[in-house]
């Protein structure tokens, strides 16, 4: 009997710090437009320090943050 393994949904994306890099500008669904100050590994993920034009400076995990780059 053959195994089979399940197909990958979606394709493996880069590592959020390469992602996500000091100086780049971002956007977030609630906290508006920021800037990146920090961008640290934490285990598989990586902790994103942005100071947000309304919001102040938040600590955020790549992985759930929904951080879209803006271009300047």
């Amino acid at each position: 009997r053959a195994t089979r393994w399940p197909a990958q949904a979606a394709a493996p994306q880069p590592p959020a710090s390469l992602r996500f890099q000091v100086g780049d500008r971002v956007r977030h669904p609630t906290f508006g437009s920021g800037l990146v100050m920090q961008s640290t590994p934490v285990g598989t993920d990586v902790e994103v320090t942005v100071v947000f034009e309304k919001a102040g400076v938040k600590k955020l995990l790549a992985s759930m943050a929904q951080l879209e780059k803006v271009e300047p």
